[in-house]
């Protein structure tokens, strides 16, 4: 699969497609059809058809070598070179089959320790605010089709919050958990961010106070929104 670059003439909905998924949005699909023998392959593997029917076959298959041998006069040539395409074709099939099974594998397993970053990370984002309970009590901001212009969520503004501490989802499912706060003088409001940065996976970014995005699971952003939220940091506080 080829790597996806934006440039000037990439459409906005597969950018924001790549921005969100952190994905191809044009994946390569498998549009071959399976052939006759790869059909015969995945018939002779079907656990489910009983071996005399499989034998019965292949005794047919070598009949009708023997009798179109029979007919052409030469017996035993006919039946081992159609014999021995058979097995070759065969081979090759079953290897086809062996390699796309392999990958649908593969898939899955990735598919399956995604979800379990996912789940793990977002268990984190939940301790840090306070454990699961807390975590549900907080109200919902629904961001609607709002969407930052690279898949990010940093278009808040404090007045967007109707409680001090909000989370959701985006349109795209991708969670996230919004804080609105402000400098002990005074002199600067703001909302930091964390989410899910990609709609699969255990990646959280967050826009902290120094207005940059980094791992919202580092331990020093982690110990940041811990002491914002319990109203311990020495510069900055929640917004009731």
């Amino acid at each position: 699969m080829t790597t996806f670059a934006i440039g000037p003439n990439t459409r906005p909905e597969d950018a924001m497609y790549w921005h969100v998924t952190g994905k191809h949005p044009h994946p390569e699909v498998d549009t071959t059809e399976p052939n006759c023998m790869n059909k015969i392959v995945e018939w002779v593997r079907d656990e489910t058809v009983p071996l005399y029917k499989k034998i019965g076959m292949a005794a047919l298959g070598i009949i009708a070598a023997l009798a179109l041998g029979f007919v052409i006069g030469k017996k035993i040539l006919v039946c081992a070179v159609v014999t021995v395409i058979t097995l070759v074709w065969a081979k090759r099939e079953t290897n086809v089959l062996n390699q796309k099974e392999a990958k649908m594998v593969e898939e899955a397993q990735a598919a399956a320790r995604a979800l379990a970053e996912q789940n793990g990370s977002l268990a984190r984002i939940k301790e840090t605010f306070g454990g699961v309970e807390a975590y549900d009590a907080i109200p919902n901001l629904d961001l609607r089709e709002r969407m930052g212009i690279a898949g990010n969520i940093d278009f808040l503004q404090p007045d967007d919050l109707a409680a001090p501490v909000m989370k959701g989802n985006d349109k795209f499912g991708r969670p996230f958990i919004a804080i609105r706060a402000t400098h002990r003088n005074g002199n600067l409001r703001c909302v930091l961010v964390a989410f899910q940065r990609f709609t699969e996976g255990g990646l959280w970014v967050y826009q902290g106070l120094n207005g940059q995005w980094e791992d919202a699971l580092d331990q020093t952003r982690i110990n940041e929104i811990r002491q914002i939220r319990t109203n311990e940091h020495p510069n900055f506080v929640i917004i009731n």
